[in-house]
């Protein structure tokens, strides 16, 4: 029971997809941590989850951008 916190506003519209990564093939930055894919700006990025305090807090970072208008 319980919520789970704010740790980043990342703007209007929904994710296409939502993962937390477990592998060790990507970046280290990238293991660990939420990814999520956006269509509308056409990016998938993660979401390294630091300590902030008594909670936390997320950067955004890039994996993968696109210009096709398709992309997903």
């Amino acid at each position: 029971p319980g919520e789970v916190p704010t740790f980043l506003i990342t703007g209007a519209g929904s994710p296409t997809g939502l993962a937390v990564y477990e592998g060790k093939l990507l970046p280290e930055i990238f293991q660990n941590q939420i990814i999520h894919c956006d269509a509308g700006p056409r990016v998938v990025r993660a979401y390294p989850v630091q300590v902030d305090g008594a909670g936390y807090k997320a950067t955004m970072v890039d994996v993968l951008t696109s210009t096709d208008t398709w992309f997903r």
